[in-house]
């Protein structure tokens, strides 16, 4: 069998164009190599979140918007070491338990 994909890796919760909108507006873009810092809520170890149905991590919902599909059941990596980075071109798909 393939690996599976969720097609918004959040499955049925990124699916309107205003939980997007809602969700960009929280992001401070700066420029395109710099950290797109989350300015919304956190969640406990410091990375960003928010809740569209239920609490989702903010650079996974930037990268599923931007990038597409997370393979299977796979982590999203900051390699900035930034946790409220959005931007995806600091992110790498990871395995289980290679985070930094």
């Amino acid at each position: 069998m393939g690996e599976e994909t969720f097609p918004f890796g959040c499955g049925k919760f990124l699916t309107k164009s205003s939980d997007l909108l809602r969700f960009w507006t929280k992001v401070e873009l700066k420029n395109v190599d710099s950290c797109w810092e989350w300015q919304g809520a956190r969640f406990g170890p410091g990375y960003g979140q928010i809740m569209i149905g239920r609490p989702l991590l903010a650079h996974r919902v930037a990268y599923l918007d931007i990038v597409g599909p997370i393979p299977g059941r796979r982590t999203i990596r900051l390699e900035c070491g930034n946790r409220l980075c959005c931007n995806p071109a600091h992110m790498v798909v990871a395995h289980n338990g290679h985070v930094r």
